[in-house]
């Protein structure tokens, strides 16, 4: 058994090697098993090792604001190397449109919290 061209341990029917990953970058994984008399079979995979969380950008509002109306709509931009898997808005979700967000909320008087989330796919928030 071998990845990457690099014998891999082997304990039984399993096996196990310990691949470095570059951060946020894509390895390419190739096993190779070889059997008694020499037949082979070969798996490749790719592995994206995702090290940072994902940018996010709340253009509106662009700071703490006064309004006059109850209805309000946020808006800014998410992305991420490894894929944007959701944006929520007041735990609500919310679609991307190449990279872009709005959605309308409704403010009760006083002073209001926004809180908008991205995560990645990797399982990374900001």
């Amino acid at each position: 058994m071998t990845v990457n061209g690099q014998a891999a341990s082997l304990s039984g029917n399993n096996w196990s090697y310990n691949l470095g990953l570059a951060a946020n970058n894509t390895t390419t994984v190739t096993i190779v098993a070889t059997d008694n008399v020499g037949r082979t079979t070969t798996q490749t995979r790719y592995l994206f090792y995702d090290s940072a969380n994902p940018t996010l950008s709340v253009t509106a509002p662009s700071g703490n604001i006064s309004v006059t109306s109850s209805s309000y709509t946020v808006r800014g931009t998410a992305s991420d190397a490894s894929g944007i898997a959701s944006v929520t808005v007041n735990g609500t979700s919310v679609g991307l449109s190449s990279g872009s967000f709005s959605r309308a909320i409704t403010l009760s008087t006083g002073n209001n919290t926004i809180t908008v989330v991205a995560k990645d796919k990797a399982g990374r928030t900001t």
